[in-house]
């Protein structure tokens, strides 16, 4: 669970996560803690949720209470957001650019977050999303092998062969980008060495099919992935200062609509500009 709380000697509004822990059967979720807090401790940066300190209470001979001490996320997630307001396809390229550097980052220090959805990107008053809820994140092992663990609606096929690297992260993220812009659960065919989407993304769509490519090899590296997304918000971000000035005043209908008139254009611009095929 977690808790709206005031860190009264700096009041500061903080999130607090709290569960229970049995000292006797309880050892995945204890691990779940400590893998969490070695996450958060290994690093830190502007898109990845900041951690404030912790603590553990016992609270009988058979169970602790860990408590998780993190920075305030005002528009909480971006799961509970698109259930609550509608969001332009241009802030939901932001926010997927935030994510991408935030994983990018994790990337940096050998991490593998493994749970990056919806769910678990939070927005702060700024609109500034970041990857939090990182109790299954772990270093990349030396040959690869790895623990099936992971939320399995989004777990790339190589999961399942005990087997991944840090492009498992990259496909969660291709599926997460799916879900930002159809606003729905992906519905995957994964037949042979292919797998489709059948509910296609408006907008990114060449982009979000690279990410989930069966083949981690040919998935881009998150590096690619924040660099094909700051190309996205700077090209369409100049199109809308020249063009569109009234854009901020326009219905999310309308935003959309502009979005979508300048995509094939500016996709083609950032194709040139990478020069890789997609």
């Amino acid at each position: 669970t977690v808790y709206e709380a005031t860190w009264v000697s700096k009041k500061l509004r903080v999130a607090c996560k709290v569960f229970r822990v049995r000292k006797q059967g309880g050892s995945g979720l204890l691990q779940s803690f400590k893998r969490e807090l070695n996450a958060y401790r290994e690093v830190s940066g502007a898109y990845i949720l900041k951690i404030y300190g912790y603590a553990v209470e016992t609270i009988s001979r058979l169970e602790d209470k860990c408590y998780l001490v993190m920075e305030y996320m005002a528009k909480g997630s971006l799961a509970c957001m698109m259930e609550k307001e509608k969001i332009s396809y241009f802030r939901k390229v932001k926010y997927a650019l935030h994510v991408a550097r935030g994983m990018h980052k994790l990337h940096q220090h050998n991490l593998i977050h493994r749970d990056i959805r919806p769910a678990n990107i939070l927005v702060d008053e700024h609109q500034v999303a970041k990857i939090g809820d990182m109790g299954i994140t772990r270093e990349v092992s030396a040959n690869h092998q790895h623990t099936m663990v992971g939320y399995n609606p989004y777990m790339p096929p190589e999961f399942y062969l005990g087997r991944y690297s840090q492009k498992l992260d990259v496909y969660t993220f291709g599926l997460t980008l799916n879900e930002f812009f159809t606003e729905a659960n992906a519905q995957l065919d994964i037949t042979g060495s292919t797998v489709k989407l059948q509910n296609l993304s408006p907008i990114l769509n060449d982009f979000i099919l690279r990410c989930i490519n069966y083949d981690p090899n040919q998935r881009p590296t998150s590096f690619i992935c924040q660099k094909t997304l700051a190309l996205y918000v700077k090209c369409f971000t100049e199109t809308i200062n020249k063009k569109h000035r009234d854009y901020d005043k326009s219905s999310t209908e309308k935003r959309n609509s502009i979005f979508k008139h300048y995509h094939e254009r500016i996709t083609a611009r950032i194709r040139e500009e990478l020069n890789y095929a997609w």
